[in-house]
């Protein structure tokens, strides 16, 4: 996909267009930059929690192994 091109002379001509343009820009780039960080976010909480899931089973299974040597 090609970027529109804004010359200087359209720019000069009708600097609220151009800055509006960098604006358009500038807000895609941002929005683009916090969905990629949103992923690999939700990717490194997935596996945190798998790892906290086999902690709670390993406690879990720790805890009835003690429950069942004390009776």
């Amino acid at each position: 996909m090609a970027l529109p091109q804004i010359s200087f002379k359209e720019f000069a001509k009708n600097p609220i267009v151009g800055l509006l343009f960098l604006s358009v820009i500038a807000l895609g780039f941002t929005s683009y930059k916090h969905q990629v960080y949103l992923e690999e976010r939700i990717i490194k909480l997935e596996d945190d929690l798998k790892t906290v899931k086999q902690e709670n089973i390993d406690l879990r299974d720790k805890i009835i192994e003690l429950v069942k040597t004390n009776k």
